[in-house]
């Protein structure tokens, strides 16, 4: 049970404030993953203490986008990153580091998606 309240604390911590949540998404059709992304990702990935919380949602962030095809995660994770500080600069210039290796598309549709999470809570961004 205590690693239930560790996993949950994780995650309230890095989510909160997160307009809606994937695992809530994921709840009605698939209620498994959504213990898993508690569980895993945040119960035991996001609660080492090795990296700041920014250096884990950048990171998180700039992966998602090299993978291209993740545009409902990297919401939810630059909605994290948000939620834990980060400022909206900080993750376009991460993204635009990127460009020379992941290439444009990639990044532009990170940036797109960025910039829907960025209006969607009001957040103001100058470049």
């Amino acid at each position: 049970m205590q690693d239930d309240d560790q996993a949950n604390k994780v995650f309230q911590h890095f989510t909160t404030g997160t307009p809606h949540h994937l695992t809530s998404t994921m709840s009605d059709i698939a209620p498994d993953i959504s213990q898993y992304i508690k569980e895993f990702v945040f119960g035991k990935i996001y609660a080492r203490d090795t990296l700041s919380d920014e250096e884990k949602t950048l990171t998180t962030i700039v992966t998602l986008m090299a993978m291209g095809g993740c545009e409902a995660e990297l919401n939810n994770h630059v909605n994290v990153a948000l939620n834990v500080g980060v400022q909206p600069q900080k993750i376009v210039n991460v993204l635009i580091q990127a460009l020379p290796y992941a290439g444009f598309p990639r990044v532009i549709n990170a940036v797109q998606v960025a910039k829907a999470v960025f209006i969607e809570r009001g957040v103001d961004y100058q470049p």
